[in-house]
């Protein structure tokens, strides 16, 4: 028979609801993806297939309304998008001795390195995601990813940027706080640009390039991790958007995995309108929950010699409208001038 495990494992309810906000209020400020995912919080006792219901635009009512008589009206039309909930985790042994000499301090030592694993996991997942759009432009307005060997241009980015805004895509005015609360705080009116930071000094290099060390309101970045803006479009660089290796073409002045002379890499840059996609972003304890055993004696340890930390948690994302979305595919510079 296999060892009993609670809900929490060791935790009672209350320290597990406490152990994880601590892992939230870690994590949460990290994240960059989910700051600008339309979000449908999870709750209990539900199917594991979530529903994103997208309400499609009505016609203009272009024809004169008769003295007295009401229009026919428009009926909204409605497109669902399904997502199947998955659930991830992980977990970190000790042993009775790491418990015994470091008793006070394992939730706080262990609990830096999950949470930074808990943000990495959900960003990898998301960006899978965002890489997956199939709106796509490639640098240098060459025909495919195995053609790319440039950095994007201006005038691309004013295409893409047209492009959204001839489907209607909707500037951001607002996006999720980064606070593990579900509050939301107020921008400036703007597309938003996702990137790998190997990207920055190429955007520098860029004419017309506005930095954000220029803002005349630096508390208006949209995220710590803003680097300025292009445009229409505000440009937020994250470590976690990895190119695809040697994917392109030759470009020994480009970075590439194995010989740049050979291929060089391809970087996403995903330029995004709101309500492109949606997330079950990681707040409140909706979503997830730490679990804890501690070096106690049971069947298959009988003389409690071994604990473990964990977390477990549910997450989807999602595309909600393609024609919200762009993806620019380009190389990076080796050597930064």
């Amino acid at each position: 028979m296999a060892d009993p495990i609670a809900m929490y494992g060791d935790f009672t309810p209350r320290e597990a609801g406490k152990a994880w906000k601590q892992l939230e209020k870690r994590a949460v400020p990290m994240m960059v993806t989910e700051r600008f995912a339309q979000t449908r919080p999870m709750q209990k006792n539900q199917t594991k297939v979530m529903i994103f219901r997208r309400v499609e635009k009505i016609d203009p009512a272009t024809t004169p309304l008769m003295e007295g008589v009401s229009p026919e009206g428009s009926k909204p039309t409605y497109t669902d998008i399904q997502a199947v909930i998955q659930q991830y985790g992980d977990f970190i042994p000790f042993t009775d001795q790491l418990e015994d000499f470091n008793t006070d301090n394992i939730i706080s030592e262990f609990g830096d390195v999950l949470s930074e694993q808990i943000q990495e996991t959900i960003e990898v997942l998301n960006i899978a995601v965002l890489k997956s759009g199939t709106t796509v432009y490639y640098a240098g307005n060459v025909a495919n990813r195995g053609l790319v060997a440039d950095f994007t241009t201006v005038g691309q980015f004013k295409k893409v940027e047209r492009f959204l805004r001839d489907q209607k895509a909707k500037l951001y005015t607002k996006i999720l706080a980064g606070s593990p609360r579900y509050g939301t705080t107020p921008v400036p009116a703007s597309f938003v640009a996702l990137c790998d930071t190997d990207l920055k000094a190429d955007f520098e290099a860029l004419p017309g390039w506005k930095s954000v060390e220029t803002y005349a309101e630096p508390a208006q970045r949209l995220h710590e991790y803003e680097i300025g803006s292009v445009g229409s479009v505000r440009v937020i660089a994250s470590p976690m958007f990895d190119a695809w290796p040697d994917a392109g073409a030759a470009a020994a002045t480009k970075i590439g995995t194995t010989n740049p002379a050979a291929a060089c890499d391809v970087y996403p840059i995903i330029v995004l309108g709101m309500d492109a996609w949606a997330t079950i972003p990681m707040r409140n304890g909706s979503t997830g929950h730490p679990v804890m055993v501690s070096t106690k004696p049971s069947k298959s340890d009988p003389i409690g010699q071994r604990g473990s930390i964990g977390w477990k948690i549910y997450h989807c994302a999602v595309i909600l409208n393609d024609n919200f979305m762009a993806r620019i595919e380009v190389a990076a510079v080796l050597n930064p001038a």
